[in-house]
């Protein structure tokens, strides 16, 4: 595979090479050079894409510094409901003294679920779907492909697994294995668990009305489909925990659709891993943005530069924030 720097030089070389006969043919014509610089020399834009690919933003999370509210409220240490993007929990949790994927389930998965459940009534895991012909190839194309491994109870645990979970066919049978062992599980008759499963919600009790389907390919809407299900549910303060900033961008947009029909509502996003996770209060975010800019973020989201979109050349998030 070529570098970067080998493709830039060769894209170089060959904007020259066309440059210089383009140029002498223009002195034979008598071209004006006005005219001849008006033409592009390119089969898509060079400010947008890189080597005829997108120009995928490469730290999206410039965008939270700019929203981050000056003043905020202390966190609750007790939240009505948790909705949690379960991929990125699968990525962050630890896989030291686990064998197989059973154990996995059984001794790390399922006792963080039952830590979380400790500062909650509700708690939603909302697992990714991965489709072939989807826009989010690209960038997952750029992390990689992985190793295939075939998941099942008695099969060993990937020595290399955040190369294991490079893999989309990986991560679905992994995903309903753990969605299995959940909604399976045994937890304390005051406290409800949701999962999905592809298009469908399973829950751990049997006798409530479960959400309908959906058809969100990713976490991060479809978290907003069950913060506004808990809210309906009775829930006044909730919790999204995730790791992707457009998870909170999307919530940003949708919040004063939420909070017209859930006044008293207060939502926050622990956001990050490890020394970088903090606490962000959404209500805050928004007081401060008003709510045109609030319902207009994603669509700055997406201009500037998200997984599916190209950003500027050498204009990230910040400067695109200053320009606005």
């Amino acid at each position: 595979m070529k570098s970067k720097a080998k493709k830039q030089f060769e894209k170089i070389n060959s904007d020259c090479n066309l440059f210089s006969q383009l140029f002498v043919a223009a002195q034979v014509r008598n071209t004006k050079l006005e005219v001849f610089f008006k033409h592009k020399n390119h089969p898509w834009p060079p400010a947008l894409s890189l080597h005829g690919r997108l120009r995928l933003p490469s730290n999206k999370s410039e965008l939270l510094h700019c929203i981050d509210a000056s003043v905020q409220p202390e966190t609750p240490t007790y939240f009505d409901a948790k909705v949690v993007d379960g991929a990125a929990i699968v990525h962050a949790l630890p896989q030291e003294n686990t064998s197989t994927f059973s154990k996995y389930s059984d001794n790390i998965f399922i006792p963080w679920i039952e830590r979380q459940l400790q500062g909650c009534s509700r708690m939603d895991n909302v697992w990714d779907t991965y489709r072939p012909d989807s826009l989010k190839a690209t960038t997952r194309e750029k992390r990689g492909k992985g190793l295939r491994r075939k998941v099942s109870r008695n099969t060993k645990l990937p020595s290399n697994f955040a190369g294991f979970l490079q893999g989309p066919t990986n991560k679905e049978e992994l995903f309903a294995l753990l969605t299995e062992d959940v909604v399976k599980h045994d937890y304390p008759l005051t406290k409800q668990v949701y999962i999905t499963s592809g298009p469908r919600v399973q829950s751990n009790q049997a006798n409530i009305t479960l959400m309908g389907e959906s058809d969100h390919e990713e976490a991060d809407s479809r978290i907003c489909l069950h913060v506004n299900d808990a809210l309906r549910e009775g829930a006044t303060t909730v919790l999204i925990r995730t790791v992707d900033t457009d998870a909170i961008v999307i919530l940003v947009g949708v919040f004063h659709d939420l909070v017209q029909h859930h006044p008293r509502m207060q939502l926050w996003v622990g956001f990050g891993t490890g020394k970088h996770f903090r606490y962000y209060h959404v209500n805050s975010i928004c007081q401060e943005l008003g709510e045109d800019k609030a319902r207009a973020l994603p669509f700055f989201h997406a201009f500037s530069g998200s997984d599916v979109t190209s950003q500027f050349s050498g204009k990230g998030k910040k400067t695109a924030w200053k320009a606005w």
